[in-house]
């Protein structure tokens, strides 16, 4: 029995041990083994969102749920009429009349206590950067494409859209 009890204890102390490193960390080593993907997007008036995410891989779940959540906001921007468009990347800076927003998840700057959030803002909105945090809030994404509808709404107002 106390060797049962030994084990559990054990594993007990595993897994909180498993969980905290799960979190991102100001490390030079996590730095250097975490990918951040990115995804330029544009619509047909021209206006383009960057989307990126940062798979910090030292949890496989954590990074499986990140690509879920960056699939989610793709899909989102995909059925307000967004699609993507590696042209976006080389003209981003581009002077026009076009609205430029950027949705960075799974990001350190937006999240609080050692967690992660999203930085949400778009050019000319005149509100400024939103974070939405924590990443694992069961409603984040709804929480982010409303925080995308009011600086695009605000952007689209500034540039007389």
């Amino acid at each position: 029995m106390p060797r049962a009890i030994s084990f559990i204890a054990g594993a007990m102390l595993a897994l909180t041990a498993t969980a905290a490193a799960a979190q991102p960390s100001d490390s030079a080593d996590q730095a250097a083994r975490s990918i951040n993907p990115y995804v330029y997007m544009s619509d047909a008036h021209g206006d383009k969102v960057l989307v990126s995410t940062t798979f910090w891989r030292n949890d496989q779940e954590y990074d499986v749920r990140s690509l879920r959540r960056l699939y989610a906001v793709m899909s989102a921007l995909e059925k307000q009429g967004f699609k993507k468009n590696d042209q976006v990347s080389i003209d981003w800076n581009k002077k026009e009349n076009v609205i430029r927003c950027a949705i960075y998840l799974e990001s350190r700057q937006a999240g609080r206590g050692g967690k992660t959030g999203t930085r949400v803002w778009c050019d000319e909105s005149g509100l400024g950067e939103f974070a939405v945090n924590p990443s694992d809030e069961p409603k984040h994404v709804d929480l982010v494409m409303q925080r995308f509808a009011t600086q695009y709404a605000g952007a689209k107002r500034n540039l007389g859209k």
